[in-house]
């Protein structure tokens, strides 16, 4: 439905390789992927139809949301993958979800940051085009949906959320200290890569690979 939603069609292998080789070496029958920041699903749906597995697609933006639950009815997954629309936080709590531009396959997006809301909106003031959108929402966070048996653990975590990927990490310390095995694979924004990286060692995590923003870490 937009260009940008068929660039991420067509650049599916040659965007980001290392996202493709890491679901091919760590993805399995019997392994759990959770896609936190999952957009329309191009990897959300790579993985559940490769393996036949399960996946749980975290995406709060109401454009990519429609695209993404379209995408996964068109490839006949719906048992498969479950669309979880709310962003993911370090605890339950309502605050601002802001997107910068409300297209379906844009990126762009945050949820109870101010600072990095405001970030965006400076490095895109020159954009006659750009419009944005605010709402207050509910952000989960997943050590509680998992104790509350809502959600299975995770084998595989990919994480790409626009600078809120510590907030993401400190919602499942729980989960990942538990847990004997787990691949994470993370982008990180200059802001936020140090806290990460000293969080995910801190929990016991080991990198394995870096690829420009991209890193993976193991346990």
């Amino acid at each position: 439905p937009s260009k940008l939603t068929s660039f991420r069609a067509k650049t599916f292998f040659t965007k980001e390789p290392e996202t493709i080789k890491w679901m091919n070496e760590y993805g399995s029958e019997k392994k759990c992927l959770y896609d936190i920041g999952a957009n329309v699903g191009i990897y959300s749906i790579y993985y559940a139809k490769k393996f036949e597995s399960k996946v749980y697609a975290f995406e709060p933006s109401f454009r990519n949301l429609d695209v993404l639950a379209r995408n996964v009815k068109l490839n006949l997954i719906e048992r498969q993958v479950f669309l979880i629309p709310n962003p993911i936080s370090e605890k339950f709590l309502v605050s601002n979800f802001f997107q910068l531009q409300t297209i379906a396959g844009h990126a762009g997006a945050t949820f109870n940051h101010e600072f990095i809301k405001n970030d965006f909106i400076k490095k895109h003031n020159n954009d006659k085009k750009n419009n944005t959108i605010q709402y207050k929402t509910l952000g989960l966070c997943i050590d509680n949906l998992i104790e509350l048996n809502l959600i299975e653990p995770p084998n595989l975590i990919k994480i790409d959320v626009d600078g809120n990927e510590f907030d993401v990490i400190n919602g499942c310390k729980k989960t990942i200290q538990e847990l004997e095995k787990i691949s994470i694979l993370i982008e990180t924004r200059k802001e936020t890569h140090d806290n990460v990286e000293k969080e995910l060692k801190i929990l016991g995590l080991k990198k394995i690979e870096q690829h420009n923003s991209n890193s993976i870490w193991e346990k």
